[in-house]
């Protein structure tokens, strides 16, 4: 048996995510690496009058007091493992009840409800208050967690868990175009309390099977209801006396936004009301208040309210002139223009209530702006009317009422500040207000674990005060390993990795030599020279200055190996850069002998190659040609190596779609499209003033019909290329001596993001769902090679980024490992896997015991409790660590395969009556 190990390479993390403890041994076990945050809350969750902040990170929840006039104003109470990632969650406050309660969706689909409570000064007890299992109708009756496969079904839509203002409903949206609700009845107040203690009711205790009846359950029976078709982009519940609104962002298949409303009468049926169609953009945020909702768009906001409510607009002149105001049979809303004092082009990201009429909302770039509103609604009262024993004139027409005298967006930011305070914002909480000092303060949270206070007042400083430092975990998007046979790979990867990260907040570059950090970028790609890097970058542009939207806007920089920076070029905002690729010293032949020049002119020490594609809709011939994308910008650069100038020798158009370059030679380079490939070379054409440096295509344009479209193209060996099509899998091409090329699927996976050659035996990919597979070739069998599986497992940081493997031909230290390849995952996470080549090396078998011990020691989490599954108990200092492996890969849930849900087309669903998703009930 050959062991595949896997190590968090720790000294690639933010040093301040490294407890002191392993700052001094990188392999203590107890350290664990949480990754960025998906979003907090701040509520009271164990003592009524103290909030605390509750961190959801993939897999783990981080519980922290705030105390800020202390040295360590962030204080740690307690953290759970999770061993599925959490995608969606939220708090609630049952009736009766001054403590919340966590709400927890998981990717299986598992809804989980829990509350802590002190056992006593330092332990916290966490009670499951109830789990339920929600079965796709697509998965019904299918193993969910195959232990023997292992693999395990995950859910791949995009999931909410709402409540709304009463704390009584809880909507879940977690399978395509339906919700299932959950009803925390208020009368059973007495029941929750009991549930929050972990105490079940007297008589429950005397006769357990009591749990069962109605009366003795926490939850109401959960009712599924089916929503209109598109994609859910995002929902908000909100609720009055008598009813409960639901409204629905979603897209359809052409690309058109569109608001619905649903409403729910207490113990009754939802019901789909009305729809307003064809929004015009997506919307930033949907804030639901009483009796309306405010939708926040980057150009305008609009108040929508209740389709049954009759609405009057009072508002003064002033404002009369800023707003726009559309009303027919269908549609009914009231749309405010944006100008560039409260917020025209700006990227809104989260809100938090000030009061009732009073909200803040911030953007991507920390910018914030208050809205206050001033409205007052008078309900028509169905009770009278009936008390008549006649009709008044007019009586069919009465309905509720809604008055606005006043809807203000003000700015928060003096004129210094216009771009914002320079800390950035995922979520902002209230926290008061100071009337005598005109000001308020707030709790700022970013999903790189950066939390801090701000002291907001009109048009003044923000002050802010940091609370905990960024841990930066950004999403690897490149990294390359300087693969040289002779080096000490085992100790030795801070002197050999380079690689790029980021997001749209900020990005980051690290080389052996140097690291640079860049806000409100994106590093995504990189390549390496002897004495220069160059670097892709991708910016979001805002212009305030006029009526367009955001902007992406690409860029290359260069920089020299001290990280000196040296030159750049700006693409056009609708260029995109799909293939950035090293061309060093290509060969230019003469346009009329084919004669290859000896010029020193034209021989390009430092060259390289990018294709584009254009978003630009007069580019292109005809929709078809848009919508397929069927122009390509085959560019080529080259650094001059004295001053580190950039300079674009050449450029060509090709009327059709090409993704990926392939360099064949010093005199050809290959690119493929789908589903074809063009050979070009370079060829200087002189007239009688000047030269002219071209790129011309060679030969035919050759198809390939068994590939649809080819993300990466990696050498085999000889004439061998592996050829990844991220939607169907592995291909292996041959090239014939006829120049024709042969292609055969190698292996069969969908969704791969990044892939490596480790030797012509062996090559690794993974996923987006974060898989990944060793494959191991076998030539004996045919021309083309037979792929068999060596070792898949999913590495749970998130979707694998880069791969990039070692040299099989490195030295090794004699630990018995060989370390295959170096993966970056898109929570930052970077890892080596390794193989062990004997396991009765005693290196080998104490790398085994540590990760044994932190299996181990992460312990039983109530998950696996609720499984029944049964795990040994080992002395890990003087057990047969062989054994210890395999009892521990038990534990090693998040290690099994990620395999997506089956999607159904949106013109097949059941009748309504045909529920398509069912739950089951933990007690």
């Amino acid at each position: 048996m050959a062991a595949v190990l896997v190590k968090l390479e720790q000294d690639f993390l933010p040093a301040d995510t490294i407890p002191r403890d392993a700052k001094n041994n990188i392999s203590d076990p107890i350290f664990q690496y949480y990754g960025p945050s998906i979003g907090s809350c701040y509520v009271p969750l164990l003592k009524p009058d103290e909030r605390v902040l509750v961190t959801f990170h993939p897999q783990q929840i981080v519980i922290n007091s705030i105390f800020q006039d202390t040295k360590t104003p962030l204080h740690n109470i307690a953290s759970f493992h999770m061993s599925n990632k959490i995608i969606a969650f939220n708090t609630v406050k049952p009736a009766g009840l001054k403590t919340h309660w966590l709400l927890i969706l998981t990717e299986l689909n598992e809804f989980h409800v829990l509350a802590l409570k002190y056992l006593d000064e330092y332990e916290l007890d966490l009670i499951v208050i109830k789990t339920f299992k929600l079965y796709d109708r697509l998965t019904k009756g299918l193993k969910i967690v195959d232990y023997d496969l292992k693999k395990r079904i995950v859910n791949t839509e995009k999931c909410f868990i709402k409540v709304d203002q009463l704390n009584r409903f809880i909507m879940i949206h977690s399978s395509k175009n339906y919700v299932i609700v959950f009803e925390l009845n208020p009368s059973k107040k007495e029941l929750f309390y009991l549930a929050s203690i972990n105490r079940p009711p007297r008589e429950v205790k005397r006769n357990p099977n009591l749990a069962n009846v109605k009366e003795f359950r926490i939850f109401e029976d959960p009712q599924c209801y089916r929503l209109e078709s598109g994609l859910v982009i995002n929902m908000e519940l909100t609720i009055d006396n008598l009813d409960c609104w639901l409204a629905v962002v979603s897209r359809n298949h052409n690309l058109d936004y569109s608001l619905s409303y649903y409403k729910m009468p207490i113990h009754d049926q939802l019901e789909y009301y009305q729809s307003f169609s064809s929004l015009k953009d997506c919307p930033n945020l949907v804030i639901p208040m009483d009796k309306f909702f405010i939708i926040i768009y980057d150009t305008y906001h609009t108040i929508c309210h209740y389709p049954e409510f009759d609405v009057d607009f009072r508002f003064n002149s002033q404002l009369f002139e800023n707003n726009t105001f559309e009303n027919n049979d269908y549609e009914y809303y009231i749309k405010q223009n944006l100008n560039i004092n409260n917020g025209r082009n700006k990227l809104f990201k989260s809100y938090t209530f000030i009061d009732g009429r009073k909200i803040l909302i911030t953007t991507a770039n920390s910018e914030y702006y208050i809205i206050e509103l001033d409205y007052e609604f008078i309900p028509y009262d169905p009770p009278k009317r009936k008390l008549r024993s006649y009709d008044l004139p007019g009586d069919s027409d009465l309905q509720n009422i809604l008055i606005f005298r006043k809807w203000e967006i003000k700015s928060m930011c003096s004129e210094n500040e216009r771009f914002g305070s320079g800390l950035q914002s995922d979520q902002i909480f209230y926290l008061k207000s100071i009337p005598y000092l005109h000001s308020m303060e707030f709790l700022s949270v970013n999903k790189h674990s950066e939390v801090a206070t701000l002291e907001l007042k009109f048009h003044e400083k923000i002050e802010s005060k940091i609370l905990s430092e960024s841990k930066l975990n950004l999403p690897i998007t490149k990294l390359s390993i300087l693969k040289n046979d002779n080096s000490n790979i085992n100790n030795n990867l801070k002197s050999l990795l380079t690689f790029t990260s980021g997001d749209l907040q900020r990005g980051h570059f690290k080389t052996p030599n140097f690291e640079l950090n860049l806000k409100n970028e994106t590093m995504k790609s990189f390549i390496i020279f002897p004495n220069f890097y160059v670097v892709l970058n991708e910016a979001i542009s805002f212009d305030i200055t006029n009526e367009s939207n955001s902007k992406i806007i690409q860029r290359i920089d260069v920089y020299r190996n001290n990280g000196e920076y040296t030159a750049s070029y700006d693409f056009d905002d609708n260029i995109t850069v799909t293939c950035l690729t090293k061309y060093s010293n290509p060969r230019v032949f003469s346009a009329d002998s084919d004669d290859i020049l000896i010029d020193t002119d034209y021989s390009m020490e430092n060259s390289f190659l990018i294709i584009t594609s254009s978003g630009d809709e007069s580019d292109y011939k005809n929709d078809s040609d848009f919508i397929n994308r069927m122009r390509t910008e085959i560019m080529l650069f080259s650094i001059e190596p004295n001053t580190g100038d950039l300079i674009l020798k050449t450029m060509s158009v090709i009327g059709c779609k090409l993704t990926v370059i392939e360099i064949i030679n010093f005199t050809k380079f290959r690119i493929w499209g789908s589903p074809f490939y063009l050979d070009f070379a370079l060829k200087l054409h002189d007239s009688k003033s000047s030269s002219q440096l071209k790129i011309t295509q060679v030969g035919e344009k050759q198809n390939i019909e068994e590939i649809d479209d080819i993300s990466i193209i990696l050498k085999l060996k000889n004439d061998y290329n592996i050829i990844i099509d991220p939607y169907y899998g592995v291909f292996v091409s041959h090239n014939k001596q006829n120049f024709e090329v042969e292609v055969k699927e190698l292996f069969y996976w969908s969704m791969i993001t990044a892939a490596d050659v480790y030797s012509e035996d062996m090559i690794v990919f993974g996923d987006v769902f974060g898989n990944i597979f060793l494959l191991n070739l076998d030539y004996t069998q045919s021309d083309f090679p037979q792929a068999k599986v060596f070792s898949a497992f999913n590495l749970s940081y998130g979707s694998i980024g880069a791969i990039c493997c070692y040299s099989p031909k490195a030295k090794n230290d004699g630990s018995g490992l060989y370390d295959i390849c170096t993966v970056g995952t898109s929570q930052g996470a970077i890892l080596t896997i390794s193989i062990a080549d004997s396991l009765k090396n005693k290196v080998v078998l104490e790398e085994m015991k540590y990760q044994n011990r932190a299996v181990f020691l992460k312990g039983m989490n109530f998950e696996q409790v609720a499984r029944n599954i049964k795990i040994k108990q080992f002395d890990l200092e003087n057990c047969n660590q062989l054994e210890a492996y395999k009892e521990s890969e038990k534990l090693l849930e998040e290690r099994y395969l990620k395999v997506s849900m089956i999607t159904d087309s949106d013109d097949e669903f059941p009748d309504f009556e045909d529920i398509p998703l069912i739950y089951h009930q933990d007690h």
